[in-house]
């Protein structure tokens, strides 16, 4: 199969096992490490400040009122672009583990 370069559209030609792997990790697809720093570099660029206020000023709402003991994660998104923005009480790596498995649970197919 072949994808484009979401930065500079070249072609990429991916494998069946890749193309899967692309789909459920969601990440951008590009062609080599230039392009996904400057990939990264144009999304850090649209942050909007105000939400990530508004996140943050909610996230601490929550963590404020749960147990010490209970962990959470917010996301927050518009239903016009992509992307999101996310805060949580926990380690990352625990927070990915967590959505892994919400994934897994609702994966329908």
């Amino acid at each position: 199969m072949i994808l484009k370069c979401r930065v500079c559209n070249k072609e990429i030609y991916v494998s069946s096992a890749q193309l899967l792997l692309i789909q459920r990790v969601n990440g951008p697809v590009t062609c080599s490490n230039e392009c996904l720093a400057k990939f990264i570099e144009d999304e850090a660029r649209s942050v909007d400040p105000n939400m990530t206020l508004i996140v943050k000023q909610l996230g601490e709402t929550i963590k404020a009122t749960l147990p010490e003991n209970i962990g959470f994660a917010l996301m927050v998104f518009d239903f016009r672009q992509d992307g999101f923005y996310w805060m949580s009480n926990g380690d990352r790596q625990d927070i990915i583990n967590a959505l892994r498995e919400v994934i897994k649970q609702n994966d329908v197919h």
